[in-house]
Protein backbone atom coordinates (compact mmCIF):
# COMPACT_ATOMS: atom_id res chain seq x y z
CA UNK A 1 0.00 0.00 0.00
CA UNK A 2 2.53 2.56 1.04
CA UNK A 3 5.09 1.58 -2.08
CA UNK A 4 2.11 2.55 -4.05
CA UNK A 5 1.32 5.86 -2.55
CA UNK A 6 5.35 6.47 -3.18
CA UNK A 7 5.16 5.85 -6.55
CA UNK A 8 2.05 8.33 -7.08
CA UNK A 9 3.91 10.41 -5.36
CA UNK A 10 6.95 10.08 -7.51
CA UNK A 11 4.98 10.40 -10.83
CA UNK A 12 3.52 13.65 -9.86
CA UNK A 13 6.86 14.77 -9.14
CA UNK A 14 7.75 14.17 -12.70
CA UNK A 15 5.15 15.93 -14.03
CA UNK A 16 5.59 18.78 -11.98
CA UNK A 17 9.31 18.44 -13.15
CA UNK A 18 8.53 18.09 -17.05
CA UNK A 19 5.71 20.92 -16.97
CA UNK A 20 8.40 23.10 -15.95
CA UNK A 21 11.14 22.16 -18.15
CA UNK A 22 8.46 22.02 -21.09
CA UNK A 23 8.27 25.88 -20.56
CA UNK A 24 12.09 26.16 -21.99
CA UNK A 25 12.18 26.40 -26.01
CA UNK A 26 14.08 23.51 -27.80
CA UNK A 27 14.18 23.47 -31.30
CA UNK A 28 13.27 19.71 -32.24
CA UNK A 29 14.47 20.63 -36.01
CA UNK A 30 17.98 20.45 -34.95
CA UNK A 31 19.84 17.09 -34.86
CA UNK A 32 21.75 16.95 -31.47
CA UNK A 33 25.10 16.70 -31.31
CA UNK A 34 25.03 14.04 -28.87
CA UNK A 35 23.24 11.70 -26.35
CA UNK A 36 23.36 13.97 -23.91
CA UNK A 37 21.56 16.79 -26.14
CA UNK A 38 19.50 13.69 -27.77
CA UNK A 39 17.80 13.12 -24.59
CA UNK A 40 16.48 16.93 -24.14
CA UNK A 41 15.49 16.09 -27.77
CA UNK A 42 13.35 13.48 -27.21
CA UNK A 43 11.73 15.05 -23.88
CA UNK A 44 10.87 18.17 -26.25
CA UNK A 45 10.08 15.68 -29.26
CA UNK A 46 7.88 12.58 -27.91
CA UNK A 47 6.78 15.10 -24.82
CA UNK A 48 7.74 12.38 -22.52
CA UNK A 49 10.03 13.47 -19.30
CA UNK A 50 13.88 10.89 -19.47
CA UNK A 51 13.61 10.15 -15.84
CA UNK A 52 9.64 8.86 -16.37
CA UNK A 53 11.16 6.76 -19.71
CA UNK A 54 14.26 5.78 -17.80
CA UNK A 55 12.65 4.41 -14.79
CA UNK A 56 9.69 2.41 -17.08
CA UNK A 57 12.83 0.69 -18.71
CA UNK A 58 14.71 -0.50 -16.39
CA UNK A 59 11.62 -2.03 -14.21
CA UNK A 60 10.11 -3.84 -17.96
CA UNK A 61 14.13 -4.55 -18.73
CA UNK A 62 14.58 -6.37 -15.10
CA UNK A 63 11.64 -7.95 -15.27
CA UNK A 64 11.88 -9.37 -18.79
CA UNK A 65 15.39 -10.62 -18.17
CA UNK A 66 13.83 -12.83 -15.07
CA UNK A 67 10.81 -13.46 -17.47
CA UNK A 68 12.93 -15.09 -19.97
CA UNK A 69 15.54 -17.18 -17.86
CA UNK A 70 12.35 -18.89 -16.55
CA UNK A 71 10.22 -19.20 -20.06
CA UNK A 72 9.92 -22.89 -22.00
CA UNK A 73 12.99 -22.07 -24.29
CA UNK A 74 15.20 -20.92 -22.31
CA UNK A 75 14.49 -23.88 -19.71
CA UNK A 76 14.73 -26.74 -22.26
CA UNK A 77 18.11 -24.99 -23.87
CA UNK A 78 19.15 -25.81 -20.87
CA UNK A 79 18.37 -29.52 -20.24
CA UNK A 80 19.39 -29.76 -24.23
CA UNK A 81 22.53 -28.48 -24.34
CA UNK A 82 24.97 -31.15 -22.70
CA UNK A 83 23.09 -33.93 -24.81
CA UNK A 84 24.33 -31.37 -28.48
CA UNK A 85 27.88 -31.57 -27.46
CA UNK A 86 27.42 -35.30 -26.95
CA UNK A 87 26.27 -34.94 -30.79
CA UNK A 88 28.48 -32.50 -31.62
CA UNK A 89 31.76 -34.61 -30.20
CA UNK A 90 30.45 -37.65 -31.19
CA UNK A 91 30.16 -36.28 -34.45
CA UNK A 92 33.62 -34.47 -35.44
CA UNK A 93 35.52 -35.84 -32.26
CA UNK A 94 35.87 -32.22 -30.78
CA UNK A 95 33.85 -30.75 -28.15
CA UNK A 96 30.95 -27.79 -29.02
CA UNK A 97 32.45 -25.40 -26.46
CA UNK A 98 34.53 -25.13 -23.94
CA UNK A 99 31.95 -24.50 -21.01
CA UNK A 100 28.90 -26.85 -21.67
CA UNK A 101 26.81 -24.27 -19.70
CA UNK A 102 24.25 -21.76 -20.71
CA UNK A 103 25.76 -18.18 -20.91
CA UNK A 104 24.89 -15.11 -18.77
CA UNK A 105 21.57 -13.59 -19.92
CA UNK A 106 21.83 -9.64 -19.87
CA UNK A 107 19.92 -6.52 -20.48
CA UNK A 108 20.70 -3.03 -22.55
CA UNK A 109 21.76 -0.53 -20.06
CA UNK A 110 19.30 2.72 -20.25
CA UNK A 111 22.70 4.32 -21.71
CA UNK A 112 23.23 1.96 -23.97
CA UNK A 113 19.60 2.09 -25.59
CA UNK A 114 19.60 5.74 -25.80
CA UNK A 115 22.79 5.35 -27.33
CA UNK A 116 21.57 3.17 -30.10
CA UNK A 117 17.93 5.15 -30.35
CA UNK A 118 19.99 8.58 -30.70
CA UNK A 119 21.85 6.91 -34.29
CA UNK A 120 18.15 5.42 -35.27
CA UNK A 121 16.25 8.74 -34.87
CA UNK A 122 18.99 11.52 -35.55
CA UNK A 123 22.43 10.66 -36.16
CA UNK A 124 22.09 8.20 -39.50
CA UNK A 125 18.33 9.42 -39.82
CA UNK A 126 18.98 10.92 -43.52
CA UNK A 127 15.48 12.64 -43.58
CA UNK A 128 15.99 14.37 -40.45
CA UNK A 129 13.76 16.50 -38.59
CA UNK A 130 11.55 14.16 -40.03
CA UNK A 131 11.21 10.10 -38.84
CA UNK A 132 13.37 7.72 -40.37
CA UNK A 133 12.16 5.06 -42.78
CA UNK A 134 11.17 2.89 -40.20
CA UNK A 135 9.60 5.45 -38.03
CA UNK A 136 10.72 7.33 -34.87
CA UNK A 137 12.06 4.74 -31.69
CA UNK A 138 10.27 6.57 -28.67
CA UNK A 139 10.12 5.30 -25.20
CA UNK A 140 6.60 3.82 -26.25
CA UNK A 141 7.83 1.89 -29.09
CA UNK A 142 11.50 1.01 -28.28
CA UNK A 143 10.15 -2.72 -26.56
CA UNK A 144 8.71 -3.53 -30.69
CA UNK A 145 11.80 -1.89 -32.37
CA UNK A 146 14.87 -2.15 -30.35
CA UNK A 147 15.47 -5.89 -31.06
CA UNK A 148 18.60 -6.62 -28.27
CA UNK A 149 16.83 -5.34 -25.10
CA UNK A 150 17.51 -9.03 -23.68
CA UNK A 151 20.64 -10.87 -25.15
CA UNK A 152 22.85 -13.45 -24.81
CA UNK A 153 25.65 -14.91 -26.72
CA UNK A 154 27.38 -18.49 -26.96
CA UNK A 155 30.89 -19.07 -27.85
CA UNK A 156 31.43 -22.33 -29.86
CA UNK A 157 35.45 -23.77 -30.31
CA UNK A 158 34.71 -24.27 -34.30
CA UNK A 159 33.02 -22.05 -37.14
CA UNK A 160 30.58 -25.34 -38.40
CA UNK A 161 29.67 -24.80 -34.52
CA UNK A 162 27.60 -21.86 -35.13
CA UNK A 163 25.69 -23.30 -37.64
CA UNK A 164 24.99 -26.53 -35.43
CA UNK A 165 23.80 -24.43 -32.66
CA UNK A 166 21.57 -22.25 -34.67
CA UNK A 167 19.48 -25.27 -35.96
CA UNK A 168 19.23 -26.65 -32.73
CA UNK A 169 18.21 -23.65 -31.02
CA UNK A 170 15.51 -23.69 -33.93
CA UNK A 171 14.59 -26.71 -33.30
CA UNK A 172 13.65 -25.72 -29.63
CA UNK A 173 11.81 -22.82 -30.45
CA UNK A 174 9.53 -24.85 -33.04
CA UNK A 175 8.54 -27.18 -30.04
CA UNK A 176 8.04 -24.90 -28.04
CA UNK A 177 5.74 -22.72 -29.92
CA UNK A 178 8.17 -19.74 -30.34
CA UNK A 179 8.91 -17.90 -33.60
CA UNK A 180 13.01 -17.98 -34.21
CA UNK A 181 14.91 -16.34 -36.92
CA UNK A 182 18.74 -16.07 -37.59
CA UNK A 183 21.05 -13.87 -40.10
CA UNK A 184 24.30 -14.93 -40.68
CA UNK A 185 26.32 -11.61 -40.13
CA UNK A 186 29.52 -10.87 -42.47
CA UNK A 187 30.37 -7.27 -42.43
CA UNK A 188 33.08 -4.81 -44.22
CA UNK A 189 34.69 -4.63 -40.79
CA UNK A 190 35.31 -7.90 -40.15
CA UNK A 191 32.58 -8.57 -37.76
CA UNK A 192 31.19 -12.46 -38.44
CA UNK A 193 28.53 -13.52 -36.27
CA UNK A 194 25.04 -15.58 -36.55
CA UNK A 195 22.51 -13.46 -34.98
CA UNK A 196 19.39 -15.26 -33.93
CA UNK A 197 16.43 -13.79 -32.60
CA UNK A 198 13.20 -15.71 -30.48
CA UNK A 199 9.88 -14.05 -30.00
CA UNK A 200 8.81 -14.63 -26.43
CA UNK A 201 5.45 -13.13 -25.41
CA UNK A 202 6.51 -11.10 -21.59
CA UNK A 203 4.99 -8.53 -19.67
CA UNK A 204 5.90 -5.04 -19.84
CA UNK A 205 4.03 -2.39 -18.05
CA UNK A 206 3.33 0.75 -20.08
CA UNK A 207 4.00 4.42 -18.97
CA UNK A 208 1.07 4.77 -16.95
CA UNK A 209 1.97 1.40 -15.40
CA UNK A 210 -0.04 -0.68 -16.85
CA UNK A 211 0.48 -4.05 -17.27
CA UNK A 212 0.17 -5.37 -21.37
CA UNK A 213 1.97 -8.15 -22.70
CA UNK A 214 4.76 -7.72 -25.76
CA UNK A 215 5.96 -9.99 -28.22
CA UNK A 216 9.72 -9.23 -26.77
CA UNK A 217 12.62 -10.17 -29.48
CA UNK A 218 15.95 -11.80 -27.35
CA UNK A 219 18.79 -11.99 -29.37
CA UNK A 220 21.33 -14.93 -29.36
CA UNK A 221 24.25 -14.04 -30.91
CA UNK A 222 26.33 -17.10 -31.37
CA UNK A 223 30.01 -16.57 -32.85
CA UNK A 224 33.40 -18.54 -32.35
CA UNK A 225 35.81 -18.04 -28.97
CA UNK A 226 37.76 -16.41 -31.49
CA UNK A 227 35.64 -14.26 -32.67
CA UNK A 228 34.45 -13.37 -29.68
CA UNK A 229 38.13 -12.75 -27.88
CA UNK A 230 38.47 -10.50 -31.19
CA UNK A 231 35.30 -8.44 -30.13
CA UNK A 232 36.36 -7.92 -26.80
CA UNK A 233 40.11 -6.30 -27.41
CA UNK A 234 38.10 -4.23 -30.38
CA UNK A 235 34.78 -3.27 -28.38
CA UNK A 236 35.52 0.60 -27.57
CA UNK A 237 37.04 1.10 -31.34
CA UNK A 238 33.73 -0.39 -32.78
CA UNK A 239 31.64 1.54 -30.55
CA UNK A 240 33.66 4.67 -31.16
CA UNK A 241 33.37 4.04 -34.55
CA UNK A 242 29.85 3.58 -35.07
CA UNK A 243 29.01 6.85 -33.87
CA UNK A 244 30.54 8.55 -36.58
CA UNK A 245 29.17 9.54 -39.97
CA UNK A 246 31.38 7.80 -42.87
CA UNK A 247 30.96 9.16 -46.61
CA UNK A 248 29.54 6.35 -48.64
CA UNK A 249 32.58 6.96 -51.15
CA UNK A 250 35.32 6.17 -48.54
CA UNK A 251 36.93 3.05 -49.17
CA UNK A 252 39.16 2.07 -45.64
CA UNK A 253 40.68 -0.84 -47.82
CA UNK A 254 42.61 1.70 -49.04
CA UNK A 255 43.77 3.65 -46.17
CA UNK A 256 46.38 1.81 -44.37
CA UNK A 257 46.87 4.45 -42.26
CA UNK A 258 43.28 4.95 -40.70
CA UNK A 259 42.81 3.08 -37.50
CA UNK A 260 40.20 0.76 -38.94
CA UNK A 261 42.53 -0.72 -41.40
CA UNK A 262 44.02 -3.43 -39.00
CA UNK A 263 41.59 -4.35 -36.60
CA UNK A 264 39.38 -4.60 -39.62
CA UNK A 265 41.37 -6.77 -41.16
CA UNK A 266 41.75 -9.06 -38.65
CA UNK A 267 38.28 -9.92 -38.33
CA UNK A 268 38.48 -11.20 -41.88
CA UNK A 269 42.02 -13.02 -41.52
CA UNK A 270 40.49 -14.85 -38.37
CA UNK A 271 37.63 -15.98 -40.60
CA UNK A 272 39.76 -17.35 -42.90
CA UNK A 273 41.76 -19.48 -40.82
CA UNK A 274 38.95 -20.68 -38.83
CA UNK A 275 37.52 -21.84 -41.95
CA UNK A 276 40.38 -23.41 -43.25
CA UNK A 277 41.10 -25.29 -39.82
CA UNK A 278 37.71 -26.55 -40.00
CA UNK A 279 38.70 -27.99 -43.40
CA UNK A 280 42.05 -29.54 -42.01
CA UNK A 281 40.25 -31.13 -38.88
CA UNK A 282 37.49 -32.54 -41.23
CA UNK A 283 39.89 -34.09 -43.61
CA UNK A 284 41.95 -35.97 -41.24
CA UNK A 285 38.74 -37.79 -39.62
Amino acid sequence: MLFGIFLIIDLFKLEIEWLNMASIEFDINQKPSDEKEFVKWMEARFGIPNELAKSNYNTNAINLLKSFQECPFWVRVGELIKEWDIEYYTEKGVHLMTSINLPEVIYKSYMSLINKVYRKDCLHNDSFPNEPKDGWIDPISWYDKIHDIIRTSFKVKYLDGVKFLVQKLSQVASDVGCDFHCIYEAHDDGYYAAHAAVVIDLSVVDLKWQSMYHGIEVEIQITTELQGMIKNLLHKYYEENRKKIIPLDYKWQWDYHNEQFIPNYLGHIAHYLEGMIVEIRDKQK
